[in-house]
């Protein structure tokens, strides 16, 4: 387990530390999204995603709404990529989270995720990329491109075997806890709000 951590770390250029494991790229889009949905909701309930996602995006956005968010689906071009004027002009003082696939599980395309995170960072937003279809195949950089947060699947590009998946968390991110009743460094994240980007 600690070998398969390191390498997923080498991958993306993380600390080892920094992934956690999950049952798959669809839990990983859950927890990443409902997780810090509901740990920054005191600073707003307002969250931009595509219209292109995958349902483990698209599903778990549509029960935040149902539990008090908002969420806003931007739309894609002609070749099915985000549009990053539209997803800019969205951006409110609530906006917290800036959530988008790297490639489309339909499509292939890819969307410029380099281009999304210095969006989401000059407007001071989290940004999670999913990136269940293409980490271990296209270049990733969680400090190049500004994630806050990745998830992705074991079987496919990291070529691990199929019920596995991660996520990789940005130091200072606040993120809650999946299950509770246990302790960890995500929970002791959540506790210590001096921990936390000081524009969230």
């Amino acid at each position: 387990v600690a070998k398969a951590r390191k390498q997923i770390a080498d991958v993306i250029g993380a600390k080892t530390e920094e992934i956690y494991f999950t049952g798959g790229g669809s839990e990983s889009d859950n927890w990443a999204l409902k997780a810090t949905a509901e740990a920054y909701s005191s600073k707003g309930k307002h969250i931009i995603t595509s219209a292109i996602e995958h349902h483990a995006i698209l599903h778990t956005a549509q029960w935040l709404e149902l539990h008090g968010f908002e969420v806003t689906y931007v739309g894609v071009d002609e070749n099915g990529k985000i549009k990053l004027d539209e997803l800019e002009a969205a951006i409110r003082p609530e906006t917290k989270v800036i959530v988008c696939t790297h490639a489309s599980n339909l499509t292939g395309n890819l969307n410029d995720i380099h281009a999304i995170g210095e969006i989401a960072q000059k407007h001071q937003k989290l940004f999670i990329v999913d990136a269940a279809q293409t980490a271990g195949v296209f270049p990733i950089s969680m400090k190049k491109d500004h994630i806050d947060i990745l998830c992705f699947s074991g079987h496919k590009g990291l070529m691990g075997p199929q019920g596995t998946g991660a996520i990789c968390v940005r130091p200072g991110v606040a993120v809650e806890p999946l299950k509770v009743g246990g302790s960890g460094v995500l929970t002791f994240q959540r506790e210590h709000p001096q921990d936390m980007p000081e524009a969230l």
